[in-house]
C-alpha cells in the first residue's frame, strides 16, 4: 500500500478526490475482469489438455505438461511431480503409472480452478500507470538510490508483469494479468477523460 500512498496522493490532488476514487474503483474492477478473462482462457486450455491426456496418458505428454507449466524442484509439488516423472521414465508403458498420472493431472486441474485471488493490487497498478502517463518525466528512486524516470519505470514494470504472467511459474500466486488489467483500464479512463501523454514532471 506504500505505492498507493506515494502515487495516489499526487493523483488525488491532480484529478480531484471524486475523480480519483472513481478511477481507483474502475481500475480495480477492470483488473478483476481482465484477470478472470485470462483465468477462463487458461482453465479451458487446461481442461482440454486433461481430457486429451485421460484418453491417451503417455509419458511424453506428462513431461511436456510439467515443462510448459514450470513445475521444477523449487516447490514441494514440483519436487513430487519430478520424482514421479523419473519413476515413470523407468517404465513408460506401465498401466499403473498411466492411471496415477491421470489422477495427478486431475488434482492439478482442481488446484488451478480453486485458486483464490484477493487484493487491490490491480487498482494500484492503474494508479501507477496514471502517474507514469501524467508525469512521465518525474524521477523515481529505485531502492531509494537508483534514479529512473516514471515513464521508464512503468514501462519496465509492465513488461515484467507480462513476462511473469506468460511464464506462469509453478508456485507463483501473483495475479500478474490483474496488474496489467489495472494498467489497461487506467489508460482507457485517462484517454476517455481527454488526458494526453506529455513531458510533465512534478
Amino acid at each position: 500500500m506504500f505505492a498507493l500512498w506515494m502515487f495516489g496522493s499526487v493523483l488525488e490532488q491532480y484529478l480531484s478526490p471524486k475523480k480519483f476514487l472513481f478511477f481507483y474503483l474502475i481500475c480495480g474492477l477492470g483488473a478483476a475482469a481482465f484477470h478472470l478473462g485470462v483465468l477462463t482462457y487458461e482453465f479451458n486450455i487446461a481442461h482440454s489438455y486433461l481430457i486429451d491426456f485421460k484418453e491417451n496418458p503417455t509419458f511424453k505428454q506428462f513431461s511436456v505438461y510439467l515443462s510448459q507449466n514450470g513445475y521444477d524442484g523449487s516447490t514441494n509439488l514440483g519436487t513430487y511431480l519430478l520424482d514421479f516423472k523419473n519413476k515413470w521414465a523407468e517404465d513408460p508403458m506401465s498401466d499403473s503409472y498411466q492411471r496415477e498420472a491421470a489422477s495427478i493431472m486431475q488434482e492439478i486441474y482442481q488446484l488451478k480452478i480453486s485458486q483464490v485471488t484477493v487484493g487491490a493490487s490491480g487498482a494500484v497498478f492503474g494508479i501507477l500507470f496514471a502517474f507514469g502517463f501524467l508525469f512521465p518525466e518525474s524521477v523515481i528512486l529505485l531502492g531509494f538510490f537508483i534514479p529512473l524516470k516514471a515513464k521508464y519505470f512503468v514501462a519496465l514494470y509492465a513488461l515484467f508483469e507480462l513476462y511473469a504472467g506468460i511464464q506462469n511459474s509453478a508456485g507463483d500466486n501473483v495475479a500478474h494479468f490483474a496488474h496489467l488489467g489495472g494498467m489497461i483500464f487506467g489508460w482507457i479512463l485517462l484517454k476517455w477523460w481527454g488526458y494526453k501523454f506529455t513531458k510533465n514532471a512534478l
